[in-house]
């Protein structure tokens, strides 16, 4: 495991010695310990406010057990990871075009799961992608949920990974599972918590408090807050819609939420949390958003 882990650090590291360690390319990883957080609905929405914000966008569905990206937007790309894996396309061929011109790297749902285990799959993909690097200034990998081999060489290839939770007990259990498993891949893991479909920040905040403290106990690792998503009955909607919550229902308290993590994520803004509710709330959604 470690040898392989290695080896995509290595693979990762190719453009940046090219480049003699100037890069711009920033990879974020979004992942989970359990599926069922909203962790690709997630990637899809900080990949069009990032766009709109100014920054090239590719945007990797790197989840074969169960692709999602596709199935958020509505669309049937032609071609996929799998016409990768078997030599028939490169990662260039196969990209679509999403919202707000980010570029959309589709997975294969469930048709790669084999090969991904065989520890290859990630690694031809990887050195594929080094190519495209001067073509976008951020990537966003939704990666599968858990702590499986594929999941693991797409986080290993990223500069800060988000792991998302909710307040489930399970959902934070195995939060700490990935936290685990991630800092035996990586001596200097950059490790983000999000806290989803949560009431109030709050909430949010008591989640994260427990999860960290017990991180820090155990692992004896800091890992950063990075902030909440509130429960929003346009995330469901908006999903039926197949179109990015951002997009489909700008002023609602999740898509504010976003904004603040993306601006955070992308531009290093720090941004109180706010539930966006009240006199003051009603006013700053309008300046956001207007």
């Amino acid at each position: 495991m470690l040898d392989q882990a290695s080896r995509l650090r290595e693979l990762a590291s190719i453009d940046k010695q090219k480049r003699g360690g100037a890069v711009r390319t920033r990879r974020i990883a979004v992942t989970s310990g359990k599926g069922g957080v909203g962790k690709s609905n997630f990637s899809l929405n900080l990949a069009v406010l990032a766009s709109k914000l100014n920054r090239k966008v590719l945007l990797i569905d790197a989840d074969t057990n169960l692709a999602n990206i596709d199935i958020l937007l509505g669309i049937s790309p032609e071609f996929n990871l799998s016409h990768v894996i078997s030599g028939y396309k490169s990662v260039s061929e196969i990209l679509v075009k999403g919202p707000e011109r980010i570029s959309i790297l589709p997975a294969a749902s469930g048709d790669l799961e084999q090969v991904f285990r065989e520890g290859l799959a990630s690694e031809a993909i990887i050195s594929d992608l080094n190519n495209l690097e001067d073509d976008y200034e951020l990537i966003v990998i939704d990666t599968g949920a858990g702590i499986a081999r594929n999941v693991l060489d797409f986080v290993t290839y990223a500069d800060t990974v988000v792991i998302i939770t909710t307040s489930e007990p399970t959902a934070i259990t195995d939060a700490y599972a990935m936290v685990k498993v991630l800092s035996m891949e990586r001596t200097d893991p950059q490790i983000k918590i999000l806290v989803n479909m949560v009431r109030d920040k709050h909430e949010a905040m008591d989640v994260f408090d427990k999860l960290s403290a017990v991180i820090n106990h155990f692992l004896k690792l800091d890992v950063e807050y990075l902030g909440f998503i509130p429960r929003d009955v346009n995330v469901e909607n908006a999903v039926h819609h197949q179109k990015p919550l951002v997009l489909e229902y700008p002023k609602t308290p999740a898509s504010i939420q976003m904004k603040f993590i993306t601006r955070r994520l992308v531009q290093g803004e720090y941004i109180a949390d706010r539930d966006g509710s009240g006199l003051f709330g009603n006013i700053f959604r309008k300046m956001m958003f207007k």
